[in-house]
């Protein structure tokens, strides 16, 4: 297989991995949403609990479903899960696992769904501006830059 196949099956398989997170998700919420109102229409059922009812369950917005960018990213981007991992000024990226030669904070522990662990590819868990990353060299390198990450053509 050439390396190019190789990238595209890799960000197919990421983009496959997410919409079944997302499947997951919906159907267990929709599930556990259907259990509530059933729940709720048996207790209104009893006058003295039906005084405390709580108003109909909503449905929830399904905060973590997202089709994720691989080549380029939207707004600031957030979804972005490509592969740069680069700097604008071409420092490389410190892995957000490692916590040298930077420390910090923004690690997968703290940042789960923001697809951090394993690698050193520039994302933005924090809603900056842009995909960013650490930079895995010491002063007086910059702590951290944006990346050389593309913002997707707008229609």
């Amino acid at each position: 297989m050439c390396p190019a196949d190789k990238k595209l099956e890799e960000k197919f398989k990421k983009l496959l991995a997410s919409f079944e997170l997302c499947h997951r998700e919906a159907k267990v919420m929709k599930n556990g949403l259907q259990q509530c109102k059933a729940e709720v229409s048996a207790a209104k059922e009893h006058a003295a609990i039906r005084q405390a009812i709580t108003p109909e369950p909503q449905e929830r917005k399904l905060e973590h479903c997202f089709v994720p960018e691989m080549d380029c990213y939207t707004g600031y981007g957030h979804y972005y899960r490509g592969t740069v991992n680069v700097t604008e000024r071409g420092y490389p990226c410190q892995s957000w696992e490692a916590q040298e030669p930077r420390r910090h904070d923004r690690t997968p522990q703290n940042y789960p769904h923001d697809d951090l662990a394993g690698h050193n590819y520039c994302r933005n868990p924090d809603w900056g501006r842009k995909p960013w990353c650490y930079v895995a060299q010491p002063p007086p390198a910059p702590r951290w830059e944006h990346c050389v990450v593309p913002a997707c053509p707008t229609a």
